[in-house]
Formats: C-alpha cells, structure tokens, sequence
C-alpha cells in the first residue's frame, strides 16, 4: 500500500474509534520524531490535545525507525503509527520515486483551505478548528501529504516545521531536492533523475508557492533567522525535556562522558568520499588522544555500512538505537566536546548543554579543495559547510588545517 493509502487508513481508524484527528506527522527516523515530542509536551502544555498520524519514512530495515515507545506527550489511543512500506526493501526504487515527483507537482489543495495572519507560536492554543502538519523543514511537502490534506475536515492548516539540523537553515527547498540526484549511485539513474528534476523544477516552485500562501507555517526550530542565529527558547526548552522524559522512559542508563570527546561521522560513503573520512577521522583521533581524552565515534544514525570506520583505533558507540541527544541529556557528566564535519547533533549539543563543538572539514583543506572540484556534492556539502560558520560562528569553531586543529582541541583543557 502507498504512503497515501496507509495514512488514510489509519486517519480512518482513528474516527472509527470516536476521534477527530488533528493531525498527520511525517518524520524519517529517531532524531525526527525527538523533535516531535517536544512539540507534542509543549502543545500539551498549553491545552492543545492532538490526535493523529504518526509517518514515519524510514526504510524497513534501519535502526533509525522509530516505534510506539518513541511517543511523547501523546496518549496511546490518539494515535496511529504507520511504517513505510515499499516492494524494494530498504530503499524506494526509481519508478516509484519519479512518480512521487511528477505526481507531486499537479496536485493542488481544495480551495477552502485558510491561513491564519500573523500566527505566532505562543498563539496557538488561542487558535480552533485547525489541522497540524508536522514535519521537518527541509525540503517540499510531499505529494502523498497534500493528497490526504485534502481529505481532512478541518478547514485551517497549520504547517509547523521542526528542527532538522543545520538543514532547516541553510539549505533550500532547491537544495534538498538535487541533493537526491548528487547521492545517486547508479550512473544512468542518476542522469534520468536530474533530466526529470530539472524539468518539472519550475512547476514545483510555482506550486509550492501556491501552497505557502494558503497553508499558515510555523517554525518550531531551535533557533530563529537573523545576522546571527540565536536560540528560541520554547523549542530548546521542551526538546530537553523530550530527550530527558524519553532517557526515562526507555531506561536509557545514566552515562559518564567526563574527559570523553565525541565524533560524530557524516555520510561520506554517499559522497563517494568515505576514503577522505577515514583519512581525516585518524588524525582527529590521533590528536585526542595525544591530549589524553577518551574518544568515541558515534556513527550517523542512517549509516548501514560501517565495516569502514574498524580501521580506525577508537571505541564505537554501541547504542545506535538510541539518540546521542538522548545519551547526553541522560548523562552524568557532559562530554568535553563534540567533533565532526557538520553535525547536527553537535549544533543541538552546544545549543542546548554548551558543550564545545568543533567542525573538522578543513582539516585536510588541500585534498578538501581537490575533492570539491571532483564532486558537486562535496561542493554542495561545502557550501553549507561555509554557511554555518558565517550564521553558527557564536556555536562550532572551524579551524583550518591540522595546526589549527590542534589548537582549538589544546583550548578544550
């Protein structure tokens, strides 16, 4: 069954059981629906009862899907979960994915949907008879979305969009949609894919500002947009406090990070760049060590294959199907600092604990350099890379070369 099919058959059930939903979740793993129990606590906390849709998009196989434990802040009987579910495995073929997109591109909502001006997030518990559309901010609403939007009863659509990392900043909608095409491995499907992006990219732009000007979008995002990007308060609040009630609730135990640096990895293999990583990783380690510190790598969540990282001299995390955010937000005492190329999970870490954050992209800036020129989505990743520096500077340091790394890691003690 499609994406569509299972999300209104759930939505189904749910009025079968004497609901009315308010709401469908798309989300695409652990780190996804962490940013949807704080919204879920803070709805709670200011009267909004929601019931509705879990989505989660994951493939069938990752550790990185998420389960009915995962829920916060929602009773069991106000929800239905659905998994993805697709013929490939662990992986949506090409046919469907192209009809995903040329589908996505003429479907329009019912004209009676409204938008609400001025909406802030403080207000939304004033605001009745409304439907929530949560997701994360990148990239476009999906087609199966906007389908089953137009099954719903309420007339008002919220569409809140949640933290998603330094994508939900610095990458657009444009970014997001190529960057399937860049990781793309098969030669040939990746030609059709970018030939079949590139021509409906104009429609897809038109119609998502069709969309924008009759869906009301509010961010629930970590921190808010200006010179320099500064924390919200209400979104990094209760996401702590989703990442400690889920520490609780799963039993997750009480870790102790103290003279403990963490690295966390990027999916170099999707780059095709996974020899730089590894190149790159054993002189970061290298150098932690030498300063004394226990160093743990911690994996990308979405990493399948990590045959690759067992060359390098470091003790590995573990506990993949729990959430590094989780683990620190568990932790007795917080880690030293939080390494990686750009992660996510280092953003949120200093955002949220203070914990020192550092980028290691440029630490082999030469070969950095040599790769961009050979590959548009290092040249993409970059871009991004250089972009955080100039918004997030107050947040991650982001020495260049070896020497600087050294001394920004020296600056740690």
């Amino acid at each position: 069954m499609e994406e569509f099919g299972q999300i209104e058959a759930a939505y189904r059930n749910l009025q079968k059981k004497g609901k009315r939903p308010n709401f469908l979740f798309i989300g695409g793993g652990l780190s996804d629906v962490s940013q949807f129990d704080a919204f879920a606590l803070y709805a709670k906390d200011i009267g909004i009862k929601l019931s509705g849709v879990l989505y989660d998009g994951s493939a069938q196989d990752s550790s990185n899907r998420f389960s009915e434990e995962h829920v916060l802040g929602i009773e069991p009987d106000e929800y239905e979960l659905v998994h993805r579910i697709n013929e490939s495995g662990d992986r949506i073929g090409f046919l469907p994915a192209l009809r995903e997109m040329v589908q996505g591109c003429f479907i329009t909502l019912p004209s009676r949907l409204r938008t609400i001006d001025g909406l802030r997030l403080e207000d939304l518990g004033e605001v009745e008879d409304v439907f929530f559309l949560i997701r994360p901010k990148c990239g476009f609403i999906p087609s199966y979305a906007l389908r089953f939007l137009a099954k719903v009863e309420q007339d008002k659509v919220i569409h809140v969009m949640l933290e998603e990392g330094i994508g939900s900043y610095l990458m657009t909608s444009r970014d997001w949609w190529f960057l399937g095409v860049d990781r793309e491995l098969d030669p040939l499907t990746r030609v059709l894919k970018s030939a079949v992006l590139h021509a409906l990219w104009p429609i897809k732009k038109r119609q998502q500002s069709g969309i924008s000007r009759r869906i009301t979008s509010i961010s629930y995002t970590l921190f808010g947009e200006g010179a320099l990007f500064r924390k919200n308060a209400i979104p990094c609040h209760y996401f702590e406090r989703a990442l400690e009630d889920m520490g609780t609730q799963r039993g997750v135990p009480i870790l102790d990070f103290s003279n403990t640096v963490i690295i966390a990895t990027t999916r170099f293999a999707d780059f095709k760049a996974a020899d730089f990583e590894i190149d790159c990783l054993s002189i970061v380690i290298s150098i932690l060590q030498e300063h004394g510190y226990r160093v743990i790598l911690r994996p990308h969540p979405a990493e399948k294959m990590l045959e690759h990282y067992e060359e390098l001299s470091v003790e590995m995390d573990p506990n993949m199907d729990v959430s590094l955010e989780t683990q620190i937000a568990a932790s007795r005492v917080l880690p030293v600092a939080i390494l990686g190329f750009m992660s996510s999970s280092q953003l949120i870490a200093s955002a949220v604990w203070d914990v020192p954050a550092i980028s290691v992209a440029y630490t082999l800036d030469e070969k950095w350099a040599e790769m961009m020129r050979e590959n548009s989505a290092i040249r993409l990743f970059d871009r991004e890379i250089r972009d955080a520096e100039s918004v997030f500077s107050d947040y991650v340091l982001f020495p260049r070369g070896v020497q600087e790394l050294m001394d920004a890691i020296a600056s740690l003690s």
